[in-house]
């Protein structure tokens, strides 16, 4: 199950972050809208590369332009193409 909601964090530096955990439970915000998908599943340190992969099956985009990651929803992918 995923789910989604609509928030703004930042860290210590005032920086937009959008990658999250939880309890566990990872999260990660879309770059251009901050819409946010969390996974029902709890993913190690070892296992990020599955979370990319369990987001990038919902139609999220994950790039890295230059030195710095970007994720895109799948609303705002959709409006890029």
């Amino acid at each position: 199950m995923i789910t989604w909601t609509q928030k703004l964090m930042f860290d210590a530096n005032g920086v937009p972050m959008t990658i999250h955990k939880s309890h566990g439970h990872l999260s990660v915000e879309c770059d251009s809208c901050a819409d946010e998908m969390t996974t029902d599943e709890q993913y190690t340190f070892e296992e990020f590369h599955e979370f990319v992969k369990a987001i990038r099956a919902e139609g999220w985009r994950v790039s890295k332009v230059d030195d710095e990651w970007r994720h895109t929803c799948p609303d705002c992918e959709g409006e890029e193409s």
